[in-house]
C-alpha cells in the first residue's frame, strides 16, 4: 500500500435497530512499517450509515489518502448504537482498490522496491 496514494474502498451493509438508530462506522490507521506493525501514522474515521436500512443491503464507498511515509494499513468496521439498545450490523462484499504500479514503478522510481536490475 504505497502512501500518498489515493485508495478506494467500498461494499454492502445491512442496519437494524430498536428505538435508537445503529451506526455503521470506519476506522483506518496507517503504519509506517509493513503488516500493520510499528507506530500509528495517523487515523480516520467516518459515519457509513446512521440507521435501520429498512431491510435493504446499501453500498457505501471511501475514499481516503494515505500519509506518504504510510507501507500498510488497517480498516476496521465496526457498528453501534445507544448503550442497551440491541442492534445489528452486517457487511458484505467488501473491497479495496489501489492503483496498479502505484509504487512509481510507471515513472522510473525504484524506491519502494527490494532490488533493481537492468
Amino acid at each position: 500500500m504505497p502512501g500518498g496514494v489515493p485508495l478506494a474502498s467500498g461494499g454492502r451493509l445491512w442496519a437494524a435497530g430498536g428505538s435508537i438508530w445503529p451506526e455503521a462506522v470506519s476506522l483506518v490507521e496507517y503504519f509506517g512499517a509493513p503488516g500493520c506493525t510499528g507506530p500509528i501514522l495517523a487515523s480516520s474515521s467516518s459515519r457509513l450509515w446512521t440507521g435501520d436500512t429498512g431491510g435493504l443491503w446499501r453500498r457505501f464507498r471511501m475514499d481516503v489518502v494515505p500519509p506518504s511515509a504510510s507501507l500498510s494499513a488497517r480498516l476496521v468496521l465496526s457498528g453501534s448504537a445507544a448503550p442497551g439498545e440491541s442492534f445489528t450490523v452486517h457487511y458484505d462484499e467488501l473491497e479495496v482498490r489501489t492503483p496498479l504500479f502505484a509504487d512509481g514503478f510507471e515513472t522510473g522510481a525504484a524506491d519502494r522496491w527490494s532490488a533493481v536490475a537492468p
